[in-house]
């Protein structure tokens, strides 16, 4: 078997290597180890290590110079005792479970083999939506029967559920208060039919969209919800311990600001057509103080009667608190991410530099 590098001839493993061995760091005992394998031993392993680890090996083996056999001999010896040592344990679990096949497999295929499996501590349907994103949660349930929502919501704990009556509209909470008050005995067969779809329907695709969502879009989404002046410290932030992910931030980040660039003319229509009324309004009202490009953008590709609409139910309103406002406008930047996941709009791409300011 050839080896990738070529190691030194040396007597059996000596005291004078141990501090050879003890100067290398663990990802470059790695390195020599895969090195000492040869590539046919080591091709099938290279091949299932992910990017980040690669990169790793890639630097650590790039910083080796002569290793002697007999320290090669004391890394492969510190290996097998590692392996074999009896004392220690491997952990399993559905994060562990996540975590490892992560490195060999793309996230969709992840994705699907995960769906098979419980969640985390063989929790039921109930206790993961009852740890679920509430507005996800709220946003679901209100596509459904009454009667289902009763049934869910006299599942989950007595708070998250009257968060939950208290985001749907009155009469959608009269009629599910008044079927949960006449639940005693519910067919267990008709319980078991209501969880397999909330978990067909909502848990699956969440579950989906979380492992297939990259670090930046995650944290964009996050940086989103935080106030304007928080969010440019946070930026700076991120773009001094790591330049290249605050560029990925930058470019997956969707603002209220940034909206006149970063949407096609006939998503406008689609916005008004489902987003609450009430926040589009509380948004656009707000929206003239800090984002006046949008707002101009907004009423251009609508039309005059519809505009006009707007503006006078605008000019009825009461001041807005600013908290409200700001809320406001990240529902409305929800809207816009959910018909773009939906493919009814498809955002432009933000060009960017050093001298952009996101706010």
């Amino acid at each position: 078997m050839t080896d990738l590098v070529a190691f030194e001839d040396a007597p059996p493993p000596a005291a004078s290597e141990e501090p050879v061995v003890a100067s290398l760091s663990t990802a470059q005992k790695a390195a020599v180890l895969l090195a000492a394998m040869g590539p046919e031993v080591a091709g099938p392993i290279v091949e299932r290590i992910g990017d980040k680890h690669l990169r790793s090996f890639a630097r650590a083996f790039s910083q080796l110079r002569s290793i002697p056999r007999s320290a090669v001999d004391i890394i492969i010896d510190e290996f097998l005792n590692d392996v074999d040592r009896p004392t220690d344990e491997v952990r399993g679990g559905f994060k562990q479970t996540q975590a490892l096949l992560a490195n060999f497999v793309a996230s969709e295929t992840l994705a699907r083999i995960l769906d098979d499996i419980d969640a985390p501590g063989g929790k039921s349907v109930w206790e993961k939506l009852d740890q679920a994103n509430e507005h996800d949660l709220s946003e679901y349930l209100k596509t459904q029967h009454p009667q289902v929502v009763a049934v869910v919501l006299s599942r989950l704990g007595a708070e998250t559920s009257a968060r939950l009556l208290d985001s749907f509209e009155e009469r959608f909470t009269k009629s599910v208060l008044l079927r949960m008050a006449r639940l005693s005995t519910v067919d267990q067969r008709f319980v078991n039919t209501i969880a397999k779809t909330i978990t067909k329907e909502f848990i699956k695709p969440m579950r989906r969209r979380a492992l297939s969502r990259r670090p930046s879009d995650v944290l964009s989404t996050v940086i989103n919800y935080l106030p304007q002046d928080k969010r440019v410290h946070v930026l700076e932030f991120i773009e001094g311990e790591e330049p290249a992910l605050a560029d990925e931030v930058k470019k997956s980040l969707l603002t209220f600001q940034d909206l006149w660039q970063r949407l096609p003319p006939a998503a406008i229509a689609a916005i008004v057509r489902v987003a609450d009324r009430a926040q589009l309004l509380q948004a656009i009202k707000f929206g003239k103080q800090n984002a006046a490009k949008t707002i101009e953008f907004f009423f251009e590709n609508l039309s005059k009667r519809m505009g006009q609409q707007l503006e006078e139910d605008i000019e009825k309103m009461t001041s807005v608190k600013m908290k409200d406002a700001e809320a406001a406008q990240n529902a409305i930047i929800d809207v816009i991410r959910k018909l773009v996941e939906a493919g009814e709009v498809e955002l432009i791409d933000l060009e960017t530099d050093d001298s952009d300011e996101y706010l």
